[in-house]
């Protein structure tokens, strides 16, 4: 009885015994890895802050638009790349090619349950598919709208987008590229108060818009332009033999109406007629695939950005027959997105673990995106599809904008504050 309370007693002085205080770098510590792990688990799980770098998405999404992307829409991925610094995407803080992972270990990705599925028109943030010197977790981010779901038929007819057969409506601020003709020389002042961004303005030659000074030889430009082919551009010829100015600008149609007003300043606004090479799938500057190994050339995609198609956006269980037409297509997502080992693709055929297959049936679902600013922008028309393993997630909301321009002021000055807490559509 009396070795119990002996006990006891013992306990209670312990109780007692005052606790040895933490160092102040101690506390730092406790600190600094409590915010670390508590941020690196909202960027996983909830949602991730993201910067606009350019105006592929003008003018709904303006160069310097800072927005939250939700994890919590589609779900949260789980780690692929686990050995990287926690909060860094690609490379270290303040260095432009220290890497900020190792590759060692690759592991099978999956997908949380989230509340909605992808939709079109959906403003979404993915992994670069053809970045393929970084694991797919890790690729840079890119901002586009996707335009196509898993299974649509997808079509551009003279600049309309067409799914299913059906036309979809442009977004209300998307833009394309037009050839302004003026008869006097523009100063910044007249786009500030048009309300058109300085970023959008791109002097086809000289003067530029950030050059005030005049032609020496306005009609001899105009001749350059047109004779030298320098310029893809219906309705100039007209323009031949008068002196006048030259921009290329991208606009939405209400910027075009406002030109289009201007007294006495503007001449014409001329719609453009894309020409572009190297697009999907012929796009060879983008993806890491040479379309000679389906048995198919160029010439069999005679696609251009404002009509393009019509193709079939993969889903997953999809049985693809095997054609020379559909590897094209879909052949390089087969051999590098879809997990398989030991594919051969040429001559038209394609050959799994050495058996030649007549069909194909997709393991996962892929979308094609574009840019709102349909003639600037680097998108599916040009790289192709995305997975859905390289989806992040859904762009909501603009939390912060500052206007690039320097010329306008300090940092409060270019602060856009009609943008702040505007909800993406």
């Amino acid at each position: 009885m009396a070795f119990f309370k002996k006990k006891q007693v013992e306990e209670e002085n312990k109780d007692k015994t005052p606790k040895k205080k933490k160092s102040v770098a101690r506390e730092w510590f406790d600190s600094i890895l409590f915010a670390v792990i508590a941020a690196s688990l909202i960027r996983w799980l909830l949602f991730e802050p993201f910067q606009i770098p350019t105006s592929s998405m003008e003018n709904s999404l303006l160069v310097g638009d800072f927005l939250f992307v939700s994890k919590i829409h589609y779900g949260a991925r789980t780690t692929k790349t686990p050995l990287q610094i926690p909060l860094t995407h690609q490379t270290i803080w303040g260095t432009d090619s220290t890497k900020s992972y190792l590759d060692w270990i690759q592991l099978p990705q999956f997908r949380l349950p989230g509340f909605s599925d992808i939709e079109r028109n959906d403003v979404i943030v993915f992994n670069y598919p053809a970045e393929e010197q970084h694991p797919s977790d890790l690729r840079t981010n890119y901002i586009k709208r996707c335009v196509a779901i898993a299974g649509d038929e997808f079509e551009i007819k003279d600049r309309v987008v067409y799914v299913n057969g059906n036309a979809m409506e442009f977004p209300q601020q998307s833009q394309h590229k037009y050839m302004v003709i003026t008869s006097e020389l523009l100063e910044k002042d007249t786009f500030y108060k048009l309300g058109i961004p300085i970023d959008n303005q791109t002097g086809a030659v000289q003067p530029t818009p950030y050059n005030y000074d005049k032609y020496q030889d306005l009609r001899g430009t105009m001749n350059m332009l047109i004779e030298n082919g320098s310029t893809t551009f219906e309705g100039v010829e007209k323009y031949k033999e008068q002196d006048v100015y030259v921009y290329i600008m991208d606009l939405s149609q209400e910027e075009v109406d406002k030109l289009k007003d201007y007294p006495k300043l503007f001449l014409d606004v001329i719609v453009s007629v894309d020409a572009q090479d190297n697009l999907f799938p012929s796009s060879r500057n983008y993806l890491n695939w040479d379309m000679a190994k389906a048995g198919v050339n160029d010439s069999e995609f005679d696609w251009k950005l404002d009509n393009f198609g019509t193709l079939k956006v993969p889903n997953e269980g999809w049985k693809m027959l095997v054609t020379p037409k559909n590897l094209a297509l879909y052949g390089k997502y087969i051999k590098d997105y879809e997990g398989n080992d030991n594919v051969e693709i040429s001559n038209g055929t394609l050959k799994m673990g050495g058996n030649q297959l007549s069909e194909y049936t997709f393991k996962q679902n892929y979308y094609f995106m574009m840019g709102d600013n349909r003639h600037s922008s680097a998108d599916s028309r040009f790289w192709g599809f995305v997975p859905e393993d390289h989806i992040v997630g859904k762009a909501t909301m603009v939390f912060m904008s500052i206007d690039p321009d320097y010329e306008k002021g300090g940092f409060f000055s270019r602060m856009r504050w009609d943008r702040a807490f505007t909800i993406i559509e």
